[in-house]
């Protein structure tokens, strides 16, 4: 199965919780948005945000920022940008924030980018915020899966429940 392909099943996947999550025919705002990147997102990312739009997606354990390129206060295109600080130690320090824990946490979910890996796809991790606001040190609270395309693999595979403010 390819990136796209998985994607796709994980899109299906979420509408069929009942999330409103639209395939889209561009997103000119994800190439701006991904030059402020130390490094290319990974393919399967790149992939949801290119060729679909969302709301906020709370997916157990991450919540996913929307995905409309609107500049709203939730959305990818701004919101890991929004603390500075937190912002500039992870990207400087090789973590590219993408989302939040689903526990209201204002730690960083985030890509470890520090590694070279087979297309692309790198580590998703827990950073502890108060350790970067702190101390501007990173330290992994916990690595949630190997890569975003395994983590939409096992959302897949996950029972099916209709949506009711989470999925």
């Amino acid at each position: 199965m390819n990136t796209d392909d998985i994607i796709d099943k994980f899109v299906a996947k979420l509408q069929s919780c009942g999330i409103e999550i639209k395939a889209i025919g561009s997103a000119p705002w994800v190439d701006q948005f991904a030059s402020k990147l130390p490094k290319r997102l990974p393919l399967s990312f790149e992939s949801l945000i290119k060729r679909y739009s969302f709301p906020v997606l709370e997916l157990g354990n991450i919540v996913l920022y929307s995905n409309f390129g609107d500049s709203s206060y939730d959305d990818l295109s701004t919101a890991i940008f929004r603390d500075k600080a937190i912002y500039e130690t992870t990207i400087k320090s090789g973590f590219i924030p993408f989302a939040r824990p689903g526990n209201s946490s204002y730690d960083p979910v985030c890509f470890d980018v520090r590694t070279t890996p087979k297309m692309r796809e790198y580590a998703i991790v827990r950073l502890d915020h108060e350790q970067i606001l702190i101390h501007n040190q990173i330290k992994i609270i916990n690595r949630i899966s190997e890569s975003f395309s395994e983590f939409a693999k096992n959302y897949i595979e996950r029972p099916t429940k209709r949506f009711t403010g989470s999925a």
